[in-house]
């Protein structure tokens, strides 16, 4: 390219910090109107919209246990309402929630809707968090180590209710 040809486009040349070797390549990049400025726009927030809108569904594939969403049946829930009949105090419901609670101790009454993967976890921690008194019913999967003071219902249904040993 002549410097002629250069000095011509100079001010664009500047303006879009192109060199000598842009210009022989006989493209040089267009500018980006404010439509398209817009459009870019637009389409960046809406991936971004998208990916905060999924982080909530993939965040607990990441966990150590996943869990699936099965909804407890009505003779289940029955069945946790009559072991627990006549317990005052409060209730932690483990297994609908995304597993934040760090301390059980506080509860006076757990119910537990997991998977058996983390039964033996569970247990430990009713060990060496919950006072004497909690009342634990653990649904579709017992405690692999404590003996349920009650059992009730029968096959999916089931339940068992645990005091501290």
């Amino acid at each position: 390219m002549t410097t002629d040809k250069l000095d011509e486009k100079c001010i664009y040349c500047k303006e879009m910090g192109l060199t000598e070797a842009d210009l022989a390549l006989g493209k040089p990049p267009a500018k980006l109107s404010s439509t398209g400025k817009v459009i870019v726009g637009v389409i960046g927030g809406l991936v971004a919209g998208v990916y905060v809108a999924a982080l909530p569904f993939v965040v607990p594939a990441f966990r150590k246990v996943c869990l699936p969403f099965v909804p407890a049946s009505e003779s289940q829930v029955r069945n946790v309402l009559s072991a627990l009949k006549g317990r005052k105090g409060t209730l932690l419901d483990i297994g609908s929630g995304d597993g934040r609670i760090t301390n059980v101790g506080s509860y006076n009454n757990i119910s537990i809707f997991g998977v058996e993967s983390m039964m033996d976890r569970l247990e430990t921690k009713f060990e060496n968090e919950t006072n004497n008194d909690v009342r634990i019913v653990a649904c579709r999967f017992p405690l692999p180590n404590w003996e349920p003071i009650e059992t009730i219902g029968e096959g999916i249904d089931t339940v068992w209710l645990y005091k501290k040993q």
